[in-house]
């Protein structure tokens, strides 16, 4: 593995020159050499999150992740585990845990946090600055003056790169574009959820997945305030009124309020607490039938971090993919097999798993 200051030489990100004074300080102050290249004004926060996403293989924790941090996930890592491994869990994603580390590739740790939270573990690469300020933030570990300062800065130098007008180095992980370039090379409906729910959590305080059947819907993931033990449970046929059945007879969306009709009443259920106020509901179809459909909620009075015609763009690459799939699962059928019919295609693609 090439060393991270190796990789943004060879990159262009920054100088020998560069390089040498950061390894100095580190030598005198400690911190990681990212740390140390960031207090230089040597490289933007950005640009280190990329490599060193590059370097470890793994997505890139934003700085944003960390911040407002739900009690429930926070309380899943143990704080002297957190604080030995300077590792901070940020979103919970069926039985799947999200967690950024300042050591990612410490198989050590991540065995270790697997272990005591009984999840299955997805690490990120996090900033030292940020992973430090929240592990002072959540779990009682004070942090040096020296990294709060440098974590103020830093947000006030994305925030003043955030309003320059023109080209600039987004400060965005992921985009719709970008989301789309993922789904491309995804070939397991499993795969997709993850992807679909990765780019909606920081977006909505509730998203959740719907599989859709000859007969109705069933739920099949969620994030956010979404009851991770009802909604797998939930079914909903189409013999009765509901947004799905809507969907199903053609409906394009539904944005505002769900209809007070007893669908919808065991859908809040299915949901948990609070109550749905207001929400984008968008059917992802593969040819002219009904696959998946998504659920999109953000507080009422407050601005959504997308809007439905975003969603709408999520959804349709989506149906792409689970079309990906039931062609590949026909391709994998043996030719002496009998033929199976679309609809039993699409059950057995879209068998979503327990989580």
């Amino acid at each position: 593995m090439k060393r991270i200051g190796k990789l943004l030489v060879d990159l262009g990100w920054i100088t020998e020159q560069d390089l040498q004074r950061a390894l100095i300080s580190q030598r005198a102050l400690g911190g990681s050499l990212g740390t140390c290249l960031l207090e230089h004004d040597a490289l933007s926060e950005e640009r280190l999150m990329r490599a060193l996403a590059h370097q470890a293989e793994l997505p890139a924790a934003r700085p944003w992740d960390l911040t407002n941090v739900p009690q429930v996930v926070r309380d899943l890592l143990p704080a002297k585990v957190a604080r030995r491994h300077k590792a901070v869990p940020f979103r919970m994603i069926g039985n799947e845990l999200y967690v950024a580390m300042v050591n990612p590739e410490s198989l050590e740790a991540r065995d270790q946090i697997a272990f005591v939270t009984g999840k299955e573990l997805r690490p990120h690469v996090g900033n030292e600055v940020r992973i430090l300020v929240a592990l002072d933030r959540y779990y009682d570990a004070p942090s040096d003056e020296r990294y709060l300062q440098l974590e103020a800065r830093l947000d006030y130098l994305n925030e003043r790169i955030s309003d320059r007008p023109g080209p600039r180095e987004s400060t965005e992980s992921v985009t719709v574009s970008d989301l789309s370039r993922r789904l491309a090379v995804v070939d397991h409906p499993g795969a997709l959820a993850q992807e679909m729910l990765s780019y909606l959590a920081p977006k909505f305080r509730r998203v959740a997945l719907f599989q859709a059947l000859s007969h109705g819907v069933r739920g099949w993931r969620g994030v956010g305030l979404v009851s991770a033990k009802e909604l797998p449970q939930y079914r909903q046929g189409f013999h009765e009124p509901s947004i799905f059945l809507e969907l199903k007879a053609g409906k394009r969306c539904h944005v505002g309020p769900l209809s007070r009709v007893p669908a919808h009443r065991r859908l809040e259920r299915a949901l948990g607490e609070p109550p749905v106020e207001h929400c984008f509901v968008m059917p992802t179809h593969v040819g002219r039938r009904l696959a998946a459909v998504i659920l999109c909620e953000h507080a009422k009075h407050t601005r959504p971090g997308t809007d439905a015609t975003e969603v709408e763009r999520i959804a349709s690459a989506a149906g792409e993919v689970l079309a990906r799939c039931i062609r590949n699962t026909k391709s994998s059928t043996s030719s002496l097999s009998p033929r199976p019919s679309p609809a039993a295609d699409a059950a057995r693609v879209d068998e979503p798993s327990a989580t």
